[in-house]
């Protein structure tokens, strides 16, 4: 949840 990615709301810190 580094990067406030819509990604990251659903998925745990994957574009770290």
């Amino acid at each position: 949840n580094f990067p406030l990615d819509l990604a990251s709301v659903e998925a745990p810190v994957v574009n770290g």
